[in-house]
């Protein structure tokens, strides 16, 4: 019975997310396309070439991003790059 359950679940997530990709990829337009290819190639050109003006291009300037690492005490922590309040 529980593995059922289990089946079950996952083809009713894998089904919900192909619906919402599809209504997603259905509503997003020409414009939308082009605005989103563009500050992705700012982010990743402007990270590999050190060109600061494309990142800006690319970034809220709100951003803040964060990563989980192990510290030196071998405990795991959040570091913290960007804006902070």
């Amino acid at each position: 019975m529980e593995k059922i359950f289990k089946i079950d679940a996952i083809k009713f997530s894998l089904t919900c997310g192909l619906i919402l990709f599809g209504l997603i990829a259905i509503s997003q337009n020409r414009s939308d396309t082009l605005q989103i290819k563009d500050a992705a190639l700012n982010y990743v050109e402007g990270f590999y070439n050190a060109d600061t003006l494309r990142m800006k291009k690319a970034i809220h300037p709100e951003l803040v991003k964060k990563i989980v690492m192990k510290g030196e005490n071998g405990f795991s922590m959040i570091k913290i790059w960007g804006q902070q309040n």
